[in-house]
């Protein structure tokens, strides 16, 4: 009978945490209008993150969406990015802040640095070399 109780209690506390912690899921979209072959995945530490489109040659891949629930720090987000950014064998995400879509209930909780949100978006690049001719940014 004490054991159940116990259980109880454990459970009571871990559940709540885990439904605040939420998940991170993502979704890779290729750009349909390069035609690529199955790249090997790259190593995890080659993935670079960007704010812009580098000014180097570069081919867009396509999309990664990062869906999430509950709440969760922008870094593990961007992980998960460049996790399936690793998978599909991208050098670069480019993170579009225009591609955030923030929750009706963007709460900030704990150190400001943690909210709410219902999707990220990503380009996943891949760099070439100076004498490959550039693809268009917006053509993903």
């Amino acid at each position: 009978m004490a054991t159940a109780v116990r259980a109880r209690r454990v459970l009571g506390v871990s559940l709540p945490v885990l439904f605040l912690a939420g998940c991170i899921s993502t979704t890779f979209r290729p750009n349909e209008q390069v035609k690529t072959h199955q790249s090997s995945p790259v190593a995890l530490e080659r993935v670079q993150v960007l704010h812009s489109f580098p000014d180097t040659p570069f081919l867009s891949l396509g999309e990664i969406e990062a869906y999430m629930s509950g709440y969760h720090k922008d870094a593990d987000v961007i992980m998960k990015a460049r996790q399936k950014a690793a998978a599909i064998g991208a050098d670069a995400i480019v993170y579009d802040s225009e591609g955030l879509v923030t929750s009706a209930k963007a709460d900030t909780l704990i150190n400001n640095d943690r909210t709410q949100r219902a999707s990220a978006r990503f380009i996943a690049i891949r760099l070439l070399s100076q004498d490959t001719p550039t693809h268009t940014p917006g053509a993903t």
